[in-house]
């Protein structure tokens, strides 16, 4: 059976099954072959034929163009539900789905093999079920799902089991090989794998035994049993070579990396790294790539080259980011911290350690629940076994009582494993029902910033620059309108900015808003001789809902000069803000109420501030109060890092 093969764990390699019992012709890899296909496919007027050759061309291009790959079976999806072909739309799924995994976009993934899933169930296909099965419990795999995933693999090799089919349970077995690996359970991998490797061998298929030969390598690897590891490495190349797979030579090679690494032959471990990175690159493989890049990562460490180390690291994490993989951008991270602690660069080690920990941490709490689930399986059936040894021993008190404590003890371990996981759940609960209220806060405010009457105004006012032809200040006024719109986009991400940006968001909004106005107010901003802006950051636009009070509210109607003057002060280890105006102040019998404005400052920044202020020695203070004669003054203290 032809296959194509992807390594997505630290070592292991996974089957991913393009279903090719529906295939005319022998698996293509080369480009000529390819085209051949192309050709045919377009000649092709069977409606059944035409979507086999639309997978054929998928499926074949996988491993030279996932561009192409991805074209031919988005069009075949397309062709094969015009013709009502659900069988072939179900295997075009799935090589939609499989071309989505290669590109490293798993979400997508999951949502092709879930319609190639349901398809096979309807239609009753057990073999495209099966194979549907295994690649998405590849997927789950992929994302460190291993529970999710192991149960597919075993629901798939069930299947294949019924089918008799040699070649597809030998590829289940070698899926369920890589949850094992990547559970450490070693025992059971090598178990699974040596079954592989024999039904591999009975039907002589030998890019099956080029999987199985890598697979086992790097279980020997982690074992440390270097011998064996280098053995079934060179198998690996011998196998690929055969059927002319330079990915296969590559991961290959690769694995020869690590073995040499091992072994501290860190010039053949280089040769051999680097013989692979080239082909993953051309080829497209990011989770490859990323793999291999590790590996050159961990060489440079050994030997101490710390600077070399640096690029290759900030690549991994590049691209550990981009497949949205944890356990690859945790790597990275440590890799790049061990490289600048070792160059002596203490301080930009720190800043990876700062990332590295919470990562760490978070996969790890991950892992330990995984670890509990087990745990309470093992439990469950311990305790099953130790009910039937009581019946046995019915008519011996004291062995009856010693099996009622170990059932009590089992309860309370079982209880207490319970009430840590729903302590566990309620926790991560509390934390989403936080970062949820912090999203809404963010949206709240970012929609009090860009208040759809300033928009408006703003630029009716550049439109009549225009019209009275005085492009210079139009201009000048949409630059600033532009500055400010992207400095309300960025800074509302942040949680605390320095004051320089602050200063120069807060220039352009009141210059616009006198724009807006037209010029019925003047603006002061008074910077203490003390304070160099760069050194100090602050939470963004903290003041703004206020002047925009004072616009709307403080200055409406009346009949003098509008002030505002915003101050800011060092106040012994805080930065004191404070804004004033000349309005009409807070009395309500005075302050109009227009229709089309309702003020959201003061509740905005309470719910703001409470959050700031979270698991913090040092708040913020806020509070606001009538000037002596008229306006307003709000006042914030804010504590400075030292």
């Amino acid at each position: 059976m032809n296959r194509l093969n992807t390594h997505f764990a630290v070592l292991i390699l996974f089957a991913l099954v393009f279903l090719p019992w529906l295939s005319l012709h022998s698996f293509a890899q080369g480009q000529e072959d390819i085209e051949r296909l192309i050709t045919q496919l377009h000649a092709e007027k069977n409606p059944s034929k035409k979507a086999i050759f639309y997978n054929e061309v998928a499926r074949g291009s996988a491993s030279i163009d996932l561009a192409m790959a991805e074209r031919y079976a988005l069009e075949g999806i397309v062709f094969a539900k015009n013709e009502k072909l659900k069988k072939e739309l179900g295997t075009l799924y799935n090589a939609a789905a499989v071309v989505r995994i290669f590109q490293g976009n798993n979400i997508p993934a999951l949502a092709y093999m879930d319609s190639a899933i349901t398809i096979f169930t309807e239609i009753d296909d057990k073999s495209g079920l099966a194979n549907s099965l295994g690649n998405k419990g590849s997927i789950y795999y992929m994302i460190g799902n291993y529970s999710q995933a192991l149960e597919l693999q075993l629901r798939c090799l069930k299947t294949n089991e019924a089918l008799n089919d040699k070649s597809e349970i030998a590829t289940a077995l070698a899926n369920v090989l890589g949850i094992y690996y990547v559970q450490k359970d070693f025992k059971r991998a090598l178990d699974v794998g040596y079954r592989a490797l024999s039904l591999y061998n009975e039907v002589n298929e030998l890019d099956g035994l080029a999987l199985i030969s890598y697979n086992l390598a790097s279980v020997h690897l982690e074992l440390n049993a270097l011998d064996s590891a280098y053995f079934y490495a060179n198998n690996t190349i011998n196998y690929f070579g055969k059927i002319n797979n330079a990915e296969g030579i590559a991961d290959g090679n690769r694995i020869l990396s690590d073995v040499f690494r091992k072994q501290k032959k860190f010039d053949l471990a280089l040769e051999k790294i680097n013989a692979a990175i080239p082909v993953y690159k051309e080829i497209g493989g990011m989770h490859k790539q990323a793999e291999a890049l590790s590996s050159l990562g961990m060489i440079y460490l050994d030997q101490k080259r710390y600077a070399e180390c640096i690029p290759v690291a900030k690549e991994y994490l590049r691209i550990a980011r981009e497949i949205q993989t944890p356990q690859f951008e945790r790597d990275a991270l440590k890799l790049l911290m061990e490289s600048h602690q070792g160059l002596g660069q203490y301080k930009e080690a720190m800043m990876y350690v700062n990332r590295y920990i919470p990562l760490r941490d978070s996969i790890l709490n991950e892992e330990n629940m995984r670890a509990q689930e087990e745990l309470k399986t093992i439990f469950e059936t311990e305790k099953k076994e130790q009910e039937n040894e009581a019946l046995k021993l019915e008519g011996q008190l004291l062995e009856a009582d010693l099996q009622q404590q170990k059932y009590y003890i089992l309860i309370l371990i079982i209880a207490i494993g319970l009430i840590t996981a729903v302590g566990f759940i309620l926790f991560r609960q509390n934390k989403i029902v936080a970062k949820t209220r912090t999203v809404e806060l963010e949206q709240r405010l970012l929609r009090t910033q860009m208040n759809p009457h300033f928009i408006f105004n703003s630029l009716t006012a550049i439109q009549s620059f225009v019209y009275k032809s005085d492009p210079r200040q139009a201009g000048k006024f949409l630059s600033s309108f532009a500055t400010l719109v992207r400095a309300i986009l960025d800074n509302s991400r942040e949680e605390y900015i320095s004051l320089t940006k602050e200063l120069k968001w807060l220039a352009n909004y009141l210059e616009l808003q006198k724009l807006r106005f037209d010029n019925r107010f003047e603006y002061t901003i008074h910077i203490g001789d003390e304070i160099i802006p760069e050194n100090i950051e602050i939470p963004p636009m903290l003041t703004q809902p206020f002047i925009e009070n004072a616009l709307e509210h403080g200055f409406r109607n009346i009949s003098y000069l509008g002030q505002l003057d915003i101050y800011f002060e060092l106040k012994g280890d805080s930065l004191e803000i404070t804004i004033k105006d000349n309005g009409i102040g807070l009395s309500t019998e005075t302050q109009p109420s227009p229709s089309n404005h309702v003020s959201h400052a003061i509740p905005i920044t309470k719910e703001r501030l409470l959050l700031l202020n979270k698991n913090k020695r040092e708040k913020i203070i806020f509070s606001m109060e009538s000037n002596d004669r008229q306006g307003v003054s709000v006042r914030f203290t804010v504590p400075l890092e030292t």
